[in-house]
């Protein structure tokens, strides 16, 4: 068996693209993995991957590789990749090239089938396209004559399509619009009389075609009613199956209104239940376990009936809120933070359902930013659970949030834990709302805050601690946002604060200092011994709150030595960019 050279190791340059196509095109496996390898691996390289298409361009010119619609057989998947990304980036199908591809699904060649699948795919990402799509894939199901496998990458195909399609805002479906509402009686009717063990293999494909139907017409919200009402109507028909009640059962169910009740802890999305509106979770065992059950919902606001962690009563709809419960036989709290959504109709539904795909950081942004700007909206101090809630969300939306709130809300004191009999821990509380934040703060702020932190700390905007707290949290936030982004703005503003002598710790003999402790953060970031410039870190109870480790300087000399190292240090990088 003829077959190309398996690249080894010692192969290290690329090989060219006539190369390429070549052995991707081999009979010999090991080659066609070597070159997939090979290919995947250039493509990653901008420059690489430029020529790659240039490459193409200049085929393309040369006719040797026509439009998508016409490409000439057979053709890799691989090069169908590089086509798809650079020769042609957009596709329009229309029915008849669907129902061509449709037909090479089941080529006996792989690069065949694979090149089919990834255009399908491809013309997908375009709304023009899929009601030619919809159309072919919905009549190649219909076919008796598939094959499991053919029939399990349709249907895969089938759900991304509808997918896309409801995310497109529908557009017309010629073979949907055909049918009327008598029509829809009808399918219901022959659904509701089934028989599973009678089905002939043509009896089978017919259900489907009829639920797929049905299902999509689902998505249609001037359609959905009507078929609720139909549904309804079979199950209370008499004649109605076994396996037809099963059946209209699960589509009565696919047509009830719905909703989701998110929890997010420590800024994850730690589950999500979907919850009928109007009935209890657990319907048939009423009593032997509790039941979750929201009686209404919409868009602003949810009443819950009974619940397992949450307590009856309204709650909001499309936000995050915090929620305080008390454990049953333990002196505990547990705090949650829930998310409720309103799923009112099946494309409702799918629809959030697509969204659970997005990336989790950029869910939490989204959602921090909806109930930051809704408590900032109410233009009053943040409350207890409120400030807790900020420690589970996005800290870029909390940082900015932050700000903004202390700005513009007066600061007032604070008296939270101060009924725990322990002033081992009122120790370290703060006393003020605007403390609690900064509190916050110290674990997650962004640097972008700290010169903001200092202007509002100087304008008297955040009250001093009191006796019963040693940490001044908000100087402790803003050298923390610094610590954590290490870089040359932290770097120039870590420097301006050397001189400063203010204490990090009140009530404390010989304090922590804000300028020692941004020095010693400047020294070890660049290389140096804290103990080389006189300083020495300040033992003080429950330190770890602090959050970095607390310096003093045991002569005045070494601050200005610092000073001098510093200012020389700068000196260097100026005249160095010059």
């Amino acid at each position: 068996m003829a077959c190309s050279v398996v690249w080894g190791q010692e192969n290290r340059d690329p090989p060219s693209l006539s190369r390429l196509r070549k052995d991707l095109r081999s009979d010999f496996y090991p080659v066609r993995q070597q070159a997939a390898e090979w290919l995947e691996r250039l493509t990653q390289d901008p420059a690489r991957a430029r020529q790659l298409r240039e490459e193409w361009a200049k085929l393309r010119q040369q006719g040797d590789v026509p439009a998508i619609s016409q490409v000439p057989w057979p053709l890799t998947p691989e090069e169908a990749a590089l086509l798809d990304e650079a020769a042609s980036p957009s596709i329009s199908l229309n029915r008849e090239e669907a129902d061509s591809l449709m037909g090479r699904l089941v080529s006996n060649e792989f690069g065949h089938r694979e090149l089919a699948r990834r255009t399908l795919n491809l013309a997908a990402g375009d709304a023009q396209n899929l009601p030619p799509l919809m159309a072919a894939l919905h009549a190649r199901l219909g076919t008796p004559e598939l094959s499991p496998a053919t029939r399990n990458v349709l249907e895969e195909m089938w759900t991304s399509a509808v997918e896309a399609w409801c995310a497109a805002e529908q557009p017309p479906l010629d073979f949907l619009d055909r049918l009327s509402p008598a029509a829809l009686v009808q399918h219901l009717e022959r659904l509701s009389l089934v028989r599973q063990e009678r089905r002939s293999p043509d009896e089978k494909v017919n259900q489907s075609t009829l639920l797929r139907e049905l299902r999509l017409l689902m998505l249609r919200d001037d359609w959905a009613p009507r078929l609720m009402e139909g549904v309804e109507a079979r199950l209370s028909n008499p004649e109605i199956t076994e396996d037809g009640a099963r059946l209209m059962e699960s589509l009565r169910d696919d047509l009830r209104p719905a909703m989701a009740a998110e929890i997010w802890m420590e800024g994850r999305l730690m589950t999500v239940q979907f919850l009928y509106v109007g009935i209890p979770q657990w319907p048939d065992s009423p009593g032997a376990r509790t039941s979750t059950f929201f009686d209404r919902i919409d868009d602003d606001s949810a009443h819950l009936v009974n619940g397992n962690t949450l307590t009856p009563g309204d709650y909001p709809v499309g936000r995050m809120f915090p929620f305080e419960a008390n454990v049953p036989g333990l002196a505990v709290r547990a705090f949650r933070v829930f998310r409720l959504v309103n799923l009112p109709t099946p494309r409702s539904r799918l629809m959030y359902e697509l969204s659970l795909r997005e990336d989790m950081e950029t869910r939490l942004r989204r959602h921090s930013r909806t109930v930051l700007q809704w408590i900032e909206s109410e233009k009053r101090p943040i409350t207890d659970l409120e400030i807790e809630l900020l420690a589970h969300l996005d800290p870029v939306e909390v940082s900015r949030f932050a700000i903004q709130h202390m700005r513009s809300v007066d600061d007032e004191p604070w008296n939270f834990g101060r009924d725990n009999p322990s002033k081992h821990v009122e120790r370290f509380v703060p006393t003020s709302r605007h403390g609690a934040i900064c509190y916050v703060l110290r674990n997650m702020g962004t640097f972008e805050i700290a010169p903001d932190l200092v202007k509002l700390i100087d304008e008297k905007r955040i009250e001093a601690s009191d006796t019963s707290s040693i940490f001044h949290y908000p100087w402790l936030a803003a050298l923390n946002s610094a610590q954590r982004e290490p870089g040359e703005a932290s770097d120039r503003w870590l420097g301006t604060l050397v001189s400063r002598t203010d204490p990090l710790v009140a009530n404390t003999e010989n304090p922590p200092e804000i300028g020692a402790t941004a020095a010693g953060l400047l020294l070890r970031r660049h290389g140096f011994s804290t103990a080389r410039f006189g300083l020495e870190e300040v033992q003080v109870p429950n330190a770890r709150f602090a959050g970095i480790v607390l310096l003093r300087f045991t002569d005045e000399d070494w601050r200005h030595q610092v000073l001098e190292w510093w200012n020389e240090r700068q000196d260097y990088l100026h005249d160095s960019m010059e």
